[in-house]
């Protein structure tokens, strides 16, 4: 394993979160169970006021879940100057069987906690809390994933051995592979140009449209969570290609 400090930033965030998330579970478990705004039993009052601070330090722990998907990457980055083989973070992240997993529950963690911080900021407005037990029911999804990440991610870097020989980018994405990177780096740049910039105007059109009417947030929430994929072939098949070929 090799130590740096964004690595052992990542550590503490994950030890940190997990210590706030379970104790945050188990209180969303009551709230799933006993949560009545039109009931004035005790129970009730001692939920909405634990609610708060519950919400606090859960939005202080998915910030910080939000910060470590770009830190993570920029860690794998940087080490693959120090991995035989690695030229950018997708052969760090190819040295172990443990790296591209960590990878895709950190980003899958980053979608949920910024949901969750979503929904906060919305059942803040309205008196009753109309999304608390969604909310809550969330909280309950994100902490055994937060427990599954960190855990990946404790692997992958205790495993990680910068005298293995890792594949680099060429070889995984070159268009003699049968992966999924090598069939998006096979597509047609102007097809999937055309792709990219229509999927993020009809997104841009739709948000613009639910701020001024409110209207049309269902078809916004489609086209966003429809230019995320559109946005990673792109990245493979086109943008890439500008940022390695530039002199």
């Amino acid at each position: 394993m090799m130590v740096q400090t964004p690595i052992l930033a990542l550590f503490m965030a994950d030890l940190l979160g997990l210590l706030l998330l379970i104790p945050a579970g188990l209180f969303a478990l009551q709230v799933l169970r006993h949560w009545d705004p039109s009931s004035g039993h005790a129970r009730q009052l001692r939920l909405e006021k634990r609610t708060h601070l519950v919400a606090a330090a859960l939005g202080l722990v998915f910030v910080v879940q939000l910060l470590a998907l770009p830190l993570f990457v920029h860690a794998v980055d940087r080490m693959a100057l120090q991995i035989v083989g690695a030229m950018c973070a997708v052969g760090t992240l190819n040295a172990n069987p443990w790296g591209l997993p960590a990878l895709l529950l950190r980003i899958s963690l980053f979608f949920l906690a910024a949901a969750w911080l979503l929904m906060h900021r919305i059942d803040k407005r309205a008196p009753d809390y109309p999304l608390i037990r969604a909310k809550y029911g969330l909280v309950l999804l994100i902490v055994p994933l937060a427990a599954l990440t960190a855990g990946i991610q404790l692997a992958f870097f205790l495993q990680l051995d910068p005298d293995v020989i890792t594949s680099c980018c060429g070889s995984l994405f070159s268009q003699g592979s049968e992966s999924v990177a090598a069939h998006m780096a096979g597509l047609p740049a102007l097809p999937t140009m055309i792709a990219l910039y229509g999927t993020l105007g009809l997104a841009l059109a739709a948000a613009a449209v639910y701020l001024r009417w409110r209207r049309g947030l269902l078809l916004f929430g489609i086209l966003a969570t429809l230019s995320f994929p559109v946005a990673i072939a792109a990245i493979v098949a086109f943008l890439s290609l500008y940022v390695y070929e530039h002199p």
